[in-house]
């Protein structure tokens, strides 16, 4: 089962997903392609879920959409969220047994609980490298490691500990105003899909 939504953002989807997605849950992308004209895509694993990130925009007919036979521009900025669903066993988490199962709201609701918590473990910097200006020089090394995938590939403690360092370099982030591309890909995640669930 693949649940997801298209959504704009203010900024470039090319440089959002070469540049500004560092990591999730500490690791990098499993499938990375850059399909040049058509788009590019990315997608990560965790357990039995994927999550892909693409630039929909380009992907369907170059940026054309057709809506009763007449061609439509579509937003270049237009970029497609997905969570992938592999097992059945992960589907009964979502009260998913059968197809018509996907018409009940409640369902609906944990599924976009979910995807809104997968978008939660991702780490999105507005600028890499941000500007030294905008962080206190004392946590400016911390955070340049951040930005760098590799870093979270690295480490090797526990989960719990990682969290608490994932959650401190986002404190710092914030109050440098570096996770507004983040934030704003959750919450227009987040109205999309209750705007299909309850429509």
């Amino acid at each position: 089962l693949e649940y997801g939504s298209n959504v704009i953002l203010e900024s470039i989807p090319e440089c959002f997903l070469q540049s500004n997605l560092i990591t999730y849950k500490y690791k990098k992308p499993q499938r990375v392609n850059d399909f040049h004209e058509k788009g590019y895509f990315t997608e990560f694993k965790s357990g039995k879920h994927l999550l892909k990130i693409y630039n929909k925009g380009l992907q369907q007919n170059n940026g054309k959409q057709y809506n009763n036979g007449e061609q439509q521009d579509l937003s270049p900025n237009l970029i497609r969220v997905e969570t992938a669903h592999k097992h059945k066993r992960e589907l009964l988490k979502f009260d998913v047994h059968y197809l018509n199962d996907l018409k009940d709201p409640n369902s609906l609701e944990l599924l976009k609980a979910s995807q809104i918590k997968a978008l939660g473990n991702l780490l999105i910097v507005d600028e890499v490298p941000f500007p030294i200006d905008s962080i206190e020089s004392k946590y400016y090394p911390m955070l340049a490691n951040a930005c760098n995938p590799n870093f979270w590939e690295g480490l090797t403690r526990g989960d719990q500990w990682r969290r608490r360092q994932m959650t401190r370099v986002k404190r710092h982030l914030d109050e440098a105003g570096q996770l507004s591309i983040h934030k704003e890909l959750v919450s227009k995640v987040d109205s999309k899909l209750s705007c299909l669930i309850h429509s």
